[in-house]
Parts: C-alpha cells; sequence; structure tokens
C-alpha cells in the first residue's frame, strides 16, 4: 500500500488527539503554550510523510501540491472539532489547529524544496 506511512502518522496523531487522557506528560516548559510546538510537529510529519508518499506514488505536481497542502490542514481541524464535540474533556482550540497548520505548511515546504533539489539533481546527472 502506498499510502501506509501516511495512514500510520495520521493514526498515531487520531490516537494521542483523541485519547481522554495523555498516556504520556510533556515536560513542564516554563512556556504556557509549549504543546502548540508538539502540535506543529505532528503536522509537520504529517504533510511531510504525505508528500513523499504521493511523490512515490508518481502522482501529477499540482495534484500532489494541492493535496499535501490541504489534507493536513483539512485533518487539523476536524480532530480539533471531534476534541471539541465528542471527547471531553478534551477541547478543541483554535491556536492548536493553528499550529497544525504552520507544522503542515512547513512539512509541505521542505518536502518540496526537498523533492525539486532531487529533481534538479537527477537532471543535471544525465
Amino acid at each position: 500500500m502506498n499510502y501506509l506511512p501516511t495512514l500510520l502518522v495520521a493514526g498515531v496523531i487520531a490516537y494521542f488527539s483523541l485519547l481522554r487522557s495523555m498516556p504520556v506528560k510533556l515536560p513542564d516548559w516554563d512556556w504556557q503554550n509549549a504543546d502548540k510546538l508538539v502540535h506543529g510537529f505532528f503536522y509537520f510529519v504529517f504533510a511531510l510523510t504525505l508528500v513523499s508518499d504521493l511523490h512515490r506514488d508518481n502522482r501529477q505536481y499540482i495534484i500532489t501540491y494541492i493535496l499535501s497542502f490541504f489534507l493536513p490542514i483539512i485533518y487539523g481541524g476536524v480532530i480539533e472539532w471531534l476534541q471539541q464535540y465528542y471527547f471531553a474533556p478534551r477541547t478543541g482550540e483554535w491556536f492548536d489547529w493553528l499550529a497544525d497548520i504552520a507544522g503542515a505548511i512547513t512539512g509541505c515546504a521542505v518536502g518540496y524544496v526537498y523533492y525539486d533539489l532531487c529533481k534538479t539533481k537527477r537532471s543535471s546527472n544525465t
């Protein structure tokens, strides 16, 4: 299955996001919104994995870009919505979703820079 890595990452995100209580405790950082780094990291990995899977599947460039950009953002919004309305005591937060979006955009950007560099290197070697 071409998209197994992406599905695994999405599953891990859903698992940790929809638990009623966290099985692991974040370090006691002095920064009040330290969990936003975790959100950003999860969605960075999600977008980067999706870009990788789509490129491996040889999708057309514009379709790949659109999917890898919007799918993690929509997924993050759905997770926040589910937390707010169905998984008390978890709450959906706008700033969590903004951290998800920032991570997804960064993951897409890193993925596309990497694949563009790889494509440029392959074409210069021929």
